[in-house]
């Protein structure tokens, strides 16, 4: 995790994002690893979960950076909400 860590780090001093605040969303196709990601970076842990059935929020914080993730489900028919959470 250290690597991934310091990987995601690196990136966002690069950018200048370190002490910022952000969103992210987490968006994809059924069975993709969306909410297993996020529970890895949220947790450091690596659990099976069941498939995402409504949209959450989770509150990150990676090193100085604040960061809201919206992990949304992939299955057919919540795809048509993706669009309300991004334009």
């Amino acid at each position: 995790m250290d690597y991934i860590w310091g990987f995601f780090k690196g990136i966002l001093n690069f950018l200048g994002l370190a002490k910022k605040k952000g969103s992210i969303i987490f968006l994809g196709l059924d069975d993709a690893g969306k909410t297993t990601l996020l529970r890895r970076l949220k947790d450091d842990r690596m659990v099976q979960m069941q498939p995402t059935v409504h949209a959450h929020v989770e509150q990150l914080t990676l090193g100085q950076i604040q960061i809201t993730a919206i992990d949304i489900g992939g299955h057919k028919n919540v795809r048509k909400t993706w669009r309300n959470y991004f334009p």
